[in-house]
Order: structure tokens, then sequence, then C-alpha cells
């Protein structure tokens, strides 16, 4: 699903930066671009498809771009642009605001308006994620989310890191991804894409209720996953830590055909089931591993394990 569309070791240096010009046209907008040495230039370009959306992986050297109002006559996808600051810098600006961006930042920009980027100190080697969004499927009205524009937007804490986690994990495991997946994956990181700009906006209101439940549904899952290990992660916890009740966290899972408890101990067994799996750990008791992961008594993980796999889990780890 994901593939690399562009590699400046595959040009020679009088071809790569004209190659990487017409790369990033037709994959994301046309930009003018002030590289300088060519020689010195280094880039690798990477893409998914994700439906209606699309997520590309950018790793670059320094150099300056630049989108003009004649660049935009000549060619506009309409689309908004959430950059993901994976390493090295970048200075922004567009619709009046500027920023400098560094490891961890979100921004984002709207191909329709003058754009101007300095990427890197001409020393390091900058790399970033690009999530594509049409326009015209933000639910948000246009003239609220200009005020997010060139905006350094935090991605370490909150949903801004739920947000960047996304588009990581997209990047991570593309390649295992089915068209389907990419498709299904391209409704979720929009409905994300939503409550990240509904946030920042303080616009819950006009977010569609469908996209607020995915997008809380998805932070519940982040959090779920970050506290396996903990015995005392229940439905409560759950609730609490989201600022909803327990009756409205169980509704949300009712979409899922499973209970929260469920899908805990499923995670948690799942998590053991690897261990289990895994001969560095072959030395690790079976209870050190179930307590790794939350079960705080051996024969409940036991029955637990063994209920869903079929086998009890010495038998399990013994039998691989």
């Amino acid at each position: 699903m994901i593939r690399t569309v562009y590699r400046s070791e595959d040009y020679s240096v009088r071809d790569r930066v004209d190659a990487w010009a017409d790369i990033t046209s037709r994959s994301i907008m046309p930009m003018a671009l002030d590289i300088g040495d060519p020689a010195a230039f280094t880039a690798t370009l990477r893409q998914a498809g994700l439906g209606t959306a699309a997520l590309t992986n950018m790793l670059f050297s320094s150099h300056r771009a630049a989108r003009t109002a004649p660049l935009i006559r000549r060619a506009d996808p309409e689309a908004y642009v959430l950059v993901h600051m994976l390493s090295g810098t970048v200075g922004v600006s567009q619709d009046g605001r500027e920023s400098a961006m560094t490891a961890g930042d979100l921004s984002l920009f709207d191909s329709s308006l003058p754009l101007e980027s300095v990427v890197g100190d001409g020393a390091h080697m900058s790399e970033s994620l690009l999530l594509h969004i049409p326009r015209a499927l933000m639910p948000l009205p246009p003239r609220s989310v200009e005020r997010l524009l060139a905006a350094r937007l935090p991605g370490r804490r909150g949903i801004g890191a739920v947000m960047a986690g996304a588009l990581t994990s997209v990047r991570a495991e593309a390649e295992h991804c089915t068209p389907a997946d990419a498709a299904r994956l391209g409704g979720v990181l929009l409905d994300l894409f939503t409550a990240f700009a509904a946030h920042h906006l303080d616009a819950d209101d006009a977010v569609p209720a469908d996209s607020r439940r995915a997008a809380l549904l998805r932070q519940i899952d982040v959090y779920v996953q970050r506290r396996l290990g903990d015995p005392e992660l229940t439905p409560a916890a759950v609730a609490a830590a989201h600022h909803i009740s327990t009756r409205y966290l169980h509704r949300l899972f009712q979409d899922r055909d499973t209970t929260v408890a469920a899908f805990i101990r499923g995670q948690r067994l799942e998590r053991c089931r690897r261990d289990l799996a895994d001969p560095a750990l072959g030395r690790l008791p079976i209870r050190a591993i179930a307590a790794r992961w939350g079960f705080a008594h051996p024969a409940d993980f036991s029955r637990a394990f063994r209920a869903a796999y079929g086998t009890p889990p010495r038998d399990y780890r013994h039998g691989l």
C-alpha cells in the first residue's frame, strides 16, 4: 500500500532537482523550489493511498519552497495538508501567519493559498508525514479552519499525540494493509483530523456526532493499549480518564459487538500470547508474563487464556 516514488540517488545531479519538483508537483502540489547546490540535495518520498486521502512520508535535506498564486492557478488539489514533523526543522508561513516547527509538532496548510517554507538548517536532514484530505470532506467551516493555517500545533500530548500516533502507525504498517484496509484507514484519519481541528478551534459542536465518537474511540484505544499492565484498568477508570460516564462508554462499544471489559481482557491476552511465543522470553515465568499485562491472579489468567486459545498457557508455550 505504501510505495517509494522518489529517491535522489536514482537520478544524476543534473536531473534530481527537476525530478523532485515533478514528483512533488504530482504527489502533493506544485511548488517553486530553491535548492541551491543540486549535488548536496538528498531526498526520499514514499506515499500511501488511503481512499480519498493520502499519506506522504518525506525525508529531505535543507531547501526552500514556495506555492505562488500562478502555481495555484495552474493546479490546485483543493486539499488540506496536515504536516507532522518527525525530525529536523521547518519554518512556514501562510495566510499571514508564521511558525517554526520542530520534531513532534503538527501544522495545517491549505493548497489554495500561497505558502512558503524553509526546510532544515543546512546541516541535518528533516523528515515529515503529510496527510492530504480533500477540503470538501472537512465538515468544519473553511473560515474557521483558516485560523489554524501555519500554526504550530502540539503533537506530544492529548489529541495531538493521538493524531500524530495514528499517522506514524499508518506509516509503519501500511505495507501490510490491503486496499480495503487503506480506504477504511482514510476514513479513520479523516475523523481524527476533524476532531483534532475542532479541538483547537473549540468547535466540537460543529463536528458530526459520528466523527466525534470515532475520534473518542481512537483515544480510548490508545489509552487502553498504554495501560494494559495496570491491574486497575477497568471500564470505570477508562470512563473517568475521558470525562464520560461508564454508561456512555458501554454504549460506544456496542457498535463493536463487544464490551469494554472484554476488549481490555482480549488485548491483555493477545499481549501474553505474543510474549509466550517469543523465544527471547522463554525463561520468564508464565505468572510474570501474566502480571506484566495486568492479570493479578495466575489461575484467572490460565482460565481466560485457555478459553481464548483452546490450550493452557504452558502447553501453548511448549507447543510452538
